[in-house]
């Protein structure tokens, strides 16, 4: 195969169809056990799409913060592959300086999303924390 340079964008390839069809499976899924499978692999078609994730950053992230909003409540692996998902995306899609002639849009993309990915993430630190707050009397300083 031919080495694709970057002063021609990427079109769409099979990759794109195959994890815009994964996001969607994912976000309609109702059963825990086969979330929890689609969930294991978005992590790595994140890395595999690199900075072209950004195409597919509206239902990536509605698939994700489905996946942390809801518990799962068998060792919360549907919740940590989301998360691990997240930093995935966070790390590929933010802004590169190379590739913003190609992908201008993907220069505000995680910005326009920050409110509602910290929104979600407070959400979920709330979940997974004890609903006791109380500071015993004999608490260690």
């Amino acid at each position: 195969p031919q080495a694709r340079t970057i002063q021609t964008p990427l079109k769409r390839t099979k990759m794109d169809e195959v994890f815009a069809i994964l996001l969607n499976s994912l976000y309609l899924e109702s059963k825990i056990e086969i979330r929890k499978a689609y969930s294991f692999h978005i992590r790595r078609y994140i890395e595999l799409l690199n900075i072209f994730v950004v195409r597919h950053m509206k239902l990536l992230l509605d698939a994700l913060f489905s996946c942390l909003e809801l518990p799962d409540y068998s060792g919360e692996e549907t919740r940590l592959n989301a998360l691990t998902a997240l930093a995935a995306l966070i790390s590929y899609a933010w802004p590169r300086y190379a590739w913003s002639r190609y992908i201008s849009y993907a220069w505000s993309r995680i910005p326009l999303h920050k409110s509602k990915i910290n929104r979600v993430l407070l959400k979920l630190v709330s979940d997974l924390c004890p609903s006791n707050t109380e500071v015993p009397d004999k608490a260690e300083i």
